[in-house]
């Protein structure tokens, strides 16, 4: 491919990349479609995501880095990790402590149930997410009771 591209190509670039992010479509198929080899749709794919014309983009309920965090997950051999996602902020400790802690809090409430008991050290993350689960679900507002400075 030229360093510039010309309108078709960025279009036909643009065609491949939609069909398979956005509709699901295989590259095979895609492929078949458009007269070229598999490998050549994925190069088109590719290419258009490293210059820019194609951007992938997560609108997460949670403020959470995914590769990251299933990079850590991996590493440590765990079922999960939620790691904060940090980009672009310039913010104090204290503001990033309350949102570890409200990150902390949500995983809490997906992971415990009223019958389970937690024990954690004191810490001023901790302390955080404590005053985060006091606001959160009910299924653990009663760990709260324990948590609460």
């Amino acid at each position: 491919m030229s360093a510039n591209w010309d309108t078709d190509a960025a279009l036909r670039a643009a065609t491949a990349a939609h069909r398979h992010l956005v509709l699901g479509e295989s590259k095979v198929d895609i492929a078949a479609d458009l007269g070229l080899s598999r490998f050549k749709v994925a190069r088109l794919i590719s290419t258009a995501q490293q210059r820019g014309l194609v951007r992938v983009e997560f609108d997460l309920p949670l403020p959470v880095d995914p590769g990251l965090g299933d990079a850590v997950a991996r590493a440590y051999g765990l079922r999960r990790a939620l790691v904060l996602d940090r980009a672009h902020t310039g913010n104090s400790r204290q503001v990033l402590r309350e949102r570890i802690g409200d990150l902390a809090a949500t995983l809490l409430a997906d992971l415990l149930s009223t019958e389970d008991v937690l024990g954690l050290a004191w810490a001023r993350t901790v302390n955080a997410m404590a005053a985060a689960v006091g606001e959160g679900s009910s299924a653990i507002r009663s760990i709260h009771e324990h948590l609460a400075p």
